[in-house]
């Protein structure tokens, strides 16, 4: 169990729930901040 642990930082394949966990709220905002240029311009 915690070689496991080490292995997924030192792992090439990408920990796809925690970057769509850390990414979605960062494009929301991003999404959020476009539509309301968009809006106001």
């Amino acid at each position: 169990m915690t070689k496991t642990k080490s292995n997924t930082i030192t792992d090439s394949s990408w920990d796809i729930p925690f970057w769509f966990a850390v990414f979605s709220p960062v494009l929301g905002i991003l999404l959020g901040f476009l539509g309301l240029l968009l809006f106001f311009h």
